[in-house]
């Protein structure tokens, strides 16, 4: 394998660390990985230059590492909130699952609403059949709660976390497509 292909092996890797915990510092990432702290400090700081990460704590631009982001909007079905219904929220098996049955998939934030949806969920995925997927074992979980989920694909983000993306290229180019 060529170094420029490794390179682009370890950027996915620790971006995937980043999106689950934007929080991770270098030396917690190359642990995890098996890398060297001074690796991951380089490729942090390539993917700084890049416009992947776009601040600290790592605000990511999923986009430019080719990944796909969804919103997901849900309505609620007649049936109460019961106990059952906190248990799956407080400790969502979902989470454990995506990881073990290998679906790339990291829900970013997640929401309880008050208006026409009752809750969004922001997930970031490889492919859209990892979607798919992770729908499907939420449908196992909280389908009797939900009458219908509504999903869009998140095409540029104009402001994560408080930071405003300045890529005039990049949505030119969404606008274009």
């Amino acid at each position: 394998m060529t170094s420029m292909a490794q390179l682009e092996i370890d950027e996915r890797r620790i971006g995937y660390e980043l999106l689950k915990d934007p929080t991770l510092d270098a030396g917690t990432i190359a642990t995890r990985l098996g890398l060297s702290k001074q690796k991951v400090w380089r490729v942090i700081k390539k993917m700084e230059k890049g416009g992947v990460i776009l601040s600290h704590p790592s605000s990511l631009n999923p986009r430019k590492m080719g990944k796909r982001t969804f919103l997901l909007l849900f309505e609620r079905s007649s049936r109460p909130m019961d106990n059952r219904f906190v248990e799956l929220v407080l400790r969502p098996r979902i989470i454990e699952e995506t990881e073990q049955k290998g679906i790339k998939a990291v829900v970013e934030d997640s929401y309880y609403l008050n208006g026409v949806h009752d809750w969004a969920i922001i997930i970031t995925v490889d492919e859209h059949k990892d979607l798919l997927k992770w729908i499907e074992l939420w449908r196992r979980d909280y389908a009797e709660y939900y009458t219908k989920i509504s999903q869009s694909e998140i095409m540029w983000i104009h402001q994560r976390n408080s930071i405003l993306n300045k890529d005039m290229k990049e949505l030119y180019d969404v606008l274009r497509s």
